[in-house]
């Protein structure tokens, strides 16, 4: 008992479809419901077919269980569910606890509220109509079967228990509220189930939208971003924006001598100084442009102020240190162009590559920028 407790706390809060988690709900409290109920009718002294009827229907309910938890035949189980407590277990039950007069039209009720979550499809339309029909005919073949029904119709029969009035006000009390209680959890279940699996889809979404738009390893925007970006500023050029492209010098070496591993962690350390270097209430961005390049595009007074907030940062970055290699220096070349009105993105990204490879071919550790008339 303890074992199937704990499957079935396990496929409750696993990352099963919401679907799934709504039928889990559905089967577990309905067998709970159907146990009390089989309490009842033993202490209000119906009948032993009455009693025996109801734990049919609980039995009914462990088969389903195992079917699903044990085999995992999802759609076998939905359906015996479904059909055979709708058009066999509450038409005999209704009979056997006192029809019209005891509490199973909400038995019936909420077997029909059942078939929507559990059920989709042709086999959610079919076991619908279907015990819809089974219920009308079961309810008018009680009327005919009633003392005081019309002559005409009147069916004479045993099968049909007479409630007495205080076992009718007492069955329909109990009927209102286990079947309220069962439905109110079930809904609540399933709110609760869908909340989670749209806040499941919600987190996938922001995460996916973060990876499309951000370095995985870097956390600074990408390539793609940072043209978007430059895309949308582009309105606001000619109006002291300027891009720097940078490179860390003999990277390669660095990955070769000191592993891959460390030669990541340099290129995340590098780029959170990038990125605190950026100002966003004034639109400045950092991104990994590939490799070991990287970009920014930032604000500055003029050209001079340009070069200074530049080579301040190839500075910082000269000066970092490396806990895993103490006395190590890793050193950045860095190429700044001004984003001129009316200059095509490529030209202005594409002299900032200039720059850049000027300062690589000339010693490496320095900041080269474009000459212009201001």
């Amino acid at each position: 008992m303890i074992k199937l407790f704990e499957i079935i706390k396990s496929q409750m809060n696993s990352d099963r479809d919401l679907e799934e988690k709504i039928f889990a709900s559905i089967l577990n409290l309905g067998i709970i419901v159907v146990g009390i109920s089989a309490v009842v009718t033993f202490f209000e002294n119906i009948g032993m077919f009455a009693t025996i009827t109801i734990l049919l229907a609980a039995l009914m309910f462990a088969i389903t269980m195992v079917i699903y938890y044990g085999f995992h035949q999802t759609i076998l189980a939905r359906r015996m569910l479904c059909f055979l407590i709708n058009c066999f277990l509450i038409p005999v039950i209704f009979f056997t606890c006192g029809g019209i007069d005891s509490g199973m039209p909400l038995y019936m009720m909420a077997g029909l509220f059942m078939i929507i979550p559990v059920l989709d499809g042709r086999d959610r339309v079919v076991c619908f109509v279907t015990s819809l029909i089974v219920d009308v005919c079961v309810i008018f073949l009680s009327y005919c079967m009633m003392d005081d029904g019309p002559e005409l119709l009147r069916i004479h029969s045993d099968i049909l228990v007479k409630l007495s009035l205080g076992a009718r006000v007492s069955d329909v009390i109990i009927s209102l509220v286990l079947m309220s209680t069962f439905m109110c959890l079930t809904l609540a279940i399933v709110l609760k189930a869908y909340r989670t699996e749209r806040k499941g889809r919600e987190d996938l979404l922001r995460k996916l939208e973060m990876l499309s738009k951000k370095d995985e390893l870097t956390g600074l925007y990408n390539r793609r971003e940072l043209f978007w970006h430059l895309e949308t500023m582009k309105t606001f050029f000619g109006k002291r924006y300027f891009i720097a492209m940078f490179d860390i010098d003999h990277f390669k070496m660095i990955n070769d001598t000191f592993g891959h591993l460390f030669g990541d962690v340099a290129l995340k350390e590098i780029a959170k100084k990038m990125s605190d270097f950026c100002d966003r209430q004034e639109d400045e961005i950092a991104a990994r442009f590939g490799g070991e390049e990287f970009v920014i595009f930032f604000k500055a007074m003029d050209d001079k102020e340009a070069f200074r907030k530049i080579d301040k940062l190839r500075k910082e970055i000269g000066q970092m240190q490396w806990e895993e290699h103490p006395g190590l220096s890793i050193t950045i070349s860095a190429g700044v162009s001004f984003c001129a009105h009316g200059k095509p993105l490529e030209e202005t990204l594409g002299e900032a590559d200039k720059q850049l490879y000027a300062a690589k071919r000339s010693g490496r550790n320095k900041v080269c920028m474009e000459k212009r008339t201001q």
